[in-house]
């Protein structure tokens, strides 16, 4: 007879796009044990054809408020959280 083995998780992500990666990580590296269920065969599909296939994840602009300045009227909306986590911030996060 074969033994069943039943494993308990954490936490259990539905759905492996950058949101679901991005909780997943952030979750296992807080020491929590993840499973990330994924309907597609390869998590992060959609991820990988951003930017021209060269998936951006931020911009080349280090300067916050010369960067927003290109988004006219949501320049105050978007300071908030672009100034929390810098150009530099993000980079060192992927690193």
């Amino acid at each position: 007879m074969k033994k069943s083995t039943h494993i308990i998780y954490d936490v259990i992500i539905i759905g492996g796009g950058p949101a679901g990666m991005m909780s997943a990580g952030r979750a296992s590296s807080r020491g929590a044990k993840v499973l990330l269920l994924e309907k597609n065969p390869d998590v992060g599909k959609k991820l990988l054809i951003t930017g021209g296939g060269r998936c951006n994840v931020t911009n080349a602009e280090e300067n916050t408020r010369k960067f927003l300045a290109n988004y006219k009227d949501s320049d105050k909306f978007l300071f908030s959280a672009f100034s929390q986590y810098s150009v530099k911030d993000v980079f060192e996060f992927f690193s």
